[in-house]
């Protein structure tokens, strides 16, 4: 894909090439050009696309022959954010020589997302209804309101938040069901998608919850579940024809080895018009009745690319600006195939298990190869589905008898290194993108308070009353606040320096750089940026060469007890302290 004049052009393609990817619109024109190999006066081509249409009719529109050869589409005005198809033909004037069929089965070789511009800006903070603002008391669990979570906006927006990411808020199946998740059931298992679930407030709750977001710039976002629903769902009573069944009986759900007793398997990956359209219409519903902007679709790799496109489209259709983002353990491969605004599968498990800093360097270059250009990839430390990374985090340098030693006579109790490996992720998951990809990050509630254990939105289980000893260190009065002035100060520096999200990416390699420190410069058209990462408890000493033209500015450090701006290093070495990140800003030499 090359973009020239303002104008996406795809080509220079000979007929019967197939190119494995979606592409990805970022003009606001379209320009299809062919390189076809027959005689001029023998072929004819033209295009089909149904584009501007958002999936629902389809328009030819005629090739014209350039003096070299190639064929030249009409200039396709891209006004909607949709998901679109190409089918070329081709005619010798007698009969059709090739026909590209484009929507069929896994073919995806000119499918065309274009996305709102503002998905490229977006910061994530992703909340469990069920457990922001839980409590126990007097032997009883109260579960998290809306009313919990209004309360903490103007917090959450202070963090660098522009979106609200709320998991399922529908009315859920029976939590007295025996054969529920957990001991209050999974917000997964929906009893109707329609509905809000009471347990968390009523549609009003939820409005002023929307409002207050909006009024600080914020979007909201809502989990869009596809594949299964509760047995006492209405489309189980009255469409079992669109489950999954057995001698009559509708099938259990199953994710992977794992068995959701309580829910009820859809039979998603049949094409079923009546069903897929009832799911297309969720969103929609949700936007009419709370102003929401848009839905993550959950575990989007197991739904076929055209229930995908078609879910896209009418969200679109409803509301042009809004977001659909998909969530995916798929294959890093496999994400170029999935025809949404965002993908979130990036960074979470590297972060837990990469030790040399060539980890993430390749991790880095592998991806860019992978996927196509200007797509949008969502980084994540932690989530409602992953271990706490801070637990994690300290695991990794030993067993707990270590971890014990570690607190009584070097973190005096207080875990700094832990805290700034936290501030460490949460840096690289906003800088690290190369230039061919954009990253956003999403935070998951806590991850700024350093929280080592989480509520689990399947059970009535609270942090507060873990009876963990580090759990008992870590709350105690003031640490939290730290970290939350650090995650803030990141969003500013990406915000005041755009070549961190925006730049391309240059890794530093060899020795040190291949082991204990991820070094990497960020450079834009008017910015540019060096971010240095200790990845070790350890204090390390590392000398950088500057790219050509380029001079020191300031430095930025998320070491010692807080994030600070200190003295430009000395030339080119810089000192880092045991899991320190440094941001240094650069100059052109003009």
């Amino acid at each position: 894909m090359n973009i020239r004049d303002n104008h996406l052009k795809i080509g220079h393609r000979r007929l019967n090439d197939e190119v494995s990817h979606v592409y990805r619109a970022k003009s606001e024109l379209l320009e299809l050009i062919i390189s076809a190999k027959a005689e001029p006066h023998r072929l004819d081509l033209s295009i089909w696309t149904d584009a501007g249409s958002y999936g629902m009719a389809w328009r030819s529109i005629p090739m014209r022959r350039s003096q070299n050869g190639e064929y030249h589409s009409s200039k396709i005005p891209l006004v909607n954010n949709e998901v679109f198809d190409i089918l070329l033909k081709a005619s010798d004037g007698n009969h059709e020589v090739f026909q590209n069929q484009m929507n069929c089965g896994t073919l995806m070789d000119r499918r065309i997302v274009v996305s709102p511009s503002k998905t490229k800006e977006l910061v994530i903070y992703s909340v469990c209804p069920r457990t922001f603002g839980a409590s126990y008391s007097d032997g009883r669990y109260n579960t998290g309101r809306f009313k919990d979570l209004e309360a903490e906006i103007d917090r959450i927006h202070n963090l660098g938040a522009n979106a609200l990411h709320l998991l399922p808020f529908q009315e859920l199946s029976d939590h007295r069901d025996p054969k529920r998740s957990g001991n209050l059931g999974s917000l997964y298992c929906i009893k109707d998608h329609r509905r809000v679930n009471p347990e968390f407030g009523s549609v009003s709750d939820l409005k002023s919850l929307i409002k207050i977001a909006h009024d600080k710039g914020m979007l909201v976002i809502s989990d869009l579940v596809c594949n299964h629903t509760g047995f006492d769902h209405p489309w189980a009573r009255e469409h079992p024809e669109w489950y999954k069944m057995d001698n009559g009986r509708i099938l259990t759900a199953r994710d992977g080895g794992v068995l959701w007793e309580n829910c009820a398997q859809l039979d998603i990956l049949a094409r079923n018009d009546q069903l897929w359209g009832e799911i297309a219409s969720i969103t929609p519903f949700w936007i009419e009745e709370i102003g929401l902007d848009g839905m993550k679709i959950d575990s989007c790799q197991k739904l076929p690319s055209e229930l995908l496109k078609l879910i896209k489209n009418r969200t679109n259709q409803s509301k042009q600006e809004a977001i659909v983002i998909g969530g995916t353990l798929c294959d890093q491969s496999q994400i170029r195939a999935i025809p949404l605004d965002a993908v979130q599968n990036s960074l979470h498990w590297l972060h837990r298990d990469a030790k040399p800093a060539s980890d993430y360097s390749r991790y880095i270059t592998d991806l860019s190869a992978m996927v196509p250009e200007d797509i949008t990839l969502i980084s994540f430390t932690e989530n409602h589905d992953e271990p706490r990374a801070f637990y994690d985090t300290i695991g990794q340098w030993g067993p707990m008898t270590m971890i014990l030693k570690w607190e009584k006579e070097y973190l005096n109790g207080d875990f700094t290194l832990a805290k700034r490996k936290m501030a460490q992720f949460e840096l690289i998951n906003r800088t690290i993108s190369s230039g061919r990809f954009n990253l956003i990050p999403l935070i998951y509630q806590g991850t700024e308070y350093g929280e080592p254990f989480r509520g689990h939105f399947l059970d009535s289980h609270l942090p507060d009353w873990t009876p963990n000893v580090l759990h008992k260190n870590l709350m105690r009065d003031g640490w939290h606040e730290d970290l939350t002035e650090w995650f803030s100060s990141i969003s500013q520096l990406v915000q005041e320096t755009p070549a961190l999200n925006r730049g391309t990416i240059r890794f530093y390699r060899g020795g040190i750089f291949d082991t204990h420190v991820l070094a990497y410069e960020k450079a834009g058209l008017q910015d540019s940026a060096l971010v240095v990462c200790n990845l070790y408890p350890s204090e390390k000493s590392v000398t950088l060469e500057l790219p050509p033209g380029r001079r020191l500015r300031e430095c930025f450090s998320f070491g010692g007890d807080a994030a600070r701006w200190i003295p430009v290093p000395n030339g080119v070495s810089v000192q880092l302290e045991p899991t320190e990140s440094k941001v240094v800003r650069l100059d052109y030499n003009r």
